[in-house]
């Protein structure tokens, strides 16, 4: 590779560094915090950031410091609008939410995350109403019923990792998460009972492929009591139905 092309590819790895610095806990940075965490000469990071600020991918924040610009925001829309199961899964979700009240989430795999594409809050008086973007893929009804349909190589993937306890109902034991896979094979729907966040549960049902890999999940996250039988079984009726919908959906689309 020439060297104009390996400089060129090292300022866009470097540019794509800097934003992947950003998190929910670490939403504002400085240009020295920034060359200290990437070992990048401050000189290049002070070029990157202004060049980034240009273009609208980070914003000034007080002290001399950054945060992520409306451009990815404008941008992570389009990746969100974009997804196949979108479109056809709003007026499933909406359905849902009207006939539960619950927060309903729509969301999917990217690798070995789970990400929300969409999410209509609860009609109730809550203080939180589930995961905002992503969640851990091990301790949550979303990430299990994903990971159940997911392809050996990815499911295997995760059980070797270390799995990281969110709450004393966290499966942590890659046997009984193992077990807990098949369990939700059988059943067709995962649940969890306080396994991210102990108040709160979740009933989730896939949206399959002609294959037999989810493309999706739809899911409901309320209270734990609110998730209670006879609830329970009327709301994993629902989302069967609703699942089943869009997967035909799906099926016509693509034979189009």
């Amino acid at each position: 590779m020439p060297s104009a092309e390996r400089s060129s590819s090292s300022t866009a790895r470097s540019a794509l560094k800097i934003l992947g610095l950003f998190t929910p806990r670490q939403s504002t940075l400085g240009v020295t915090e920034i060359a200290q965490q990437l070992d990048l000469p401050k000189s290049n990071v002070a070029r990157l950031v202004s060049t980034l600020e240009q273009e609208g991918y980070l914003a000034r924040a007080e002290h001399r410091r950054y945060r992520l610009g409306l451009r990815l925001h404008d941008l992570g829309q389009m990746v969100t609008g974009s997804h196949a199961l979108y479109e056809p899964s709003l007026e499933a979700l909406s359905e849902v939410r009207l006939a539960t009240g619950e927060s309903t989430h729509l969301a999917v795999l990217n690798g070995l995350e789970v990400v929300h594409l969409h999410r209509l809050r609860s009609l109730y008086f809550v203080k939180y109403s589930g995961p905002l973007h992503r969640s851990p893929i091990h301790a949550t009804g979303t990430g299990k019923t994903l990971l159940a349909y997911a392809p050996t190589e990815m499911q295997e993937a995760v059980l070797s990792s270390r799995l990281s306890a969110h709450t004393k109902n966290t499966i942590t034991d890659a046997k009984a998460l193992r077990k807990e896979l098949a369990a939700i094979r059988e059943r067709g729907y995962g649940d969890d009972v306080g396994e991210f966040i102990e108040e709160l549960g979740c009933l989730a049902v896939p949206v399959l492929e002609r294959s037999g890999r989810a493309a999706g999940v739809i899911s409901v996250v309320a209270w734990n009591e609110r998730l209670a039988e006879p609830r329970r079984t009327s709301i994993v009726a629902l989302l069967r139905r609703v699942t089943m919908k869009i997967a035909d959906e799906l099926k016509t689309a693509t034979r189009a």
